[in-house]
């Protein structure tokens, strides 16, 4: 999947999409994704459905200071990597040249798919399935490979550092509280706040 998005991004000589947030067909190829990394989450737990962690969490005080803590985390790395010069946001080329939007109905559904249904299936996939596979080899394996392959799956190489920073995180809150929906919040929340943030660039622009 990592080598699949790499070659989209970097290699195959195809122009990227301009404002994708505006396109139905972004949002027809998110839905697409997102079903089949569902599918692809729910096929390999077999049934084994503690596996997703999709449970009630525990010390929710605690898993509360790792959202906190990443968040900034995040947005520290974030602006050094500005001061060098890097561009995660328009690496992953979400942030729209235009404001409003030409089609309020396209561009509400691709925040849904990217606010909502992404982060859901992406704490199925890596902080339920992923982190428990590996739980069996340590905890720190589980926190560092789930945090690798979530960051390695979105194929950025200029954000490869934020994303997997904020793995790292989701997969601490992950393991504090037992459960996903800690990271779920974080990751919705995060998400969220990506996108008001392009839209407010676009409007100011």
């Amino acid at each position: 999947m990592a080598l699949t998005q790499i070659y989209g991004r970097y290699v195959a000589e195809s122009d990227p999409l301009d404002d994708p947030l505006y396109s139905s067909s972004f949002a027809a190829a998110n839905l697409t994704q997102w079903v089949l990394f569902g599918a692809l989450a729910f096929g390999l737990a077999g049934g084994a459905w503690r596996l997703l962690a999709l449970r009630a969490p525990r010390r929710v005080g605690r898993a509360v200071l790792v959202a906190f803590g990443t968040f900034g985390l995040v947005l520290a790395a974030g602006a050094a990597l500005g001061s060098l010069g890097l561009d995660p946001a328009e690496e992953q080329g979400l942030v729209p040249d235009e404001w409003p939007p030409p089609a309020e109905a396209v561009f509400a559904a691709n925040v849904v798919l990217v606010v909502l249904v992404g982060p859901f299936i992406e704490e199925l996939l890596f902080r339920g399935l992923g982190f428990s596979l590996l739980r069996p080899f340590g905890t720190a394996v589980a926190v560092v490979g789930s945090a690798a392959a979530f960051a390695a799956v979105h194929g950025l190489l200029e954000g490869f550092t934020l994303v997997f920073l904020l793995g790292l995180g989701l997969a601490v809150m992950r393991a504090v509280s037992g459960s996903v929906l800690p990271g779920f919040a974080l990751h919705v929340t995060f998400n969220a706040v990506a996108v008001t943030a392009a839209a407010l660039s676009a409007a100011a622009n």
